[in-house]
């Protein structure tokens, strides 16, 4: 299942697919909690604690998503990491 399909069936109620979701998009996740590590620990939160509330930012893009474009929704993913 793709993660297109995993985001509609999120959006229409199937909220047990988003244990799907996570090893789906983990490594998108990690990476750009890498780029804000640096001024992360400047501010005194460590790389888990930006994977952990990435998760927000996934969440506000689910709610995002619309099949016709994908460019905010990972606009949404990153404004959370900052």
């Amino acid at each position: 299942m793709s993660i297109e399909e995993i985001v509609i069936a999120i959006q229409n109620g199937d909220t047990e697919r988003k244990e799907e979701l996570w090893p789906a998009i983990y490594k998108l996740v990690y990476k750009y909690c890498n780029r804000y590590t640096y001024t992360a620990d400047k501010r005194g939160y460590t790389f888990e604690d930006l994977v952990s509330v990435s998760w927000f930012g996934v969440e506000r893009a689910i709610k995002a998503y619309d099949a016709e474009g994908t460019e905010y929704e990972l606009t949404e993913l990153k404004w959370t990491i900052r």
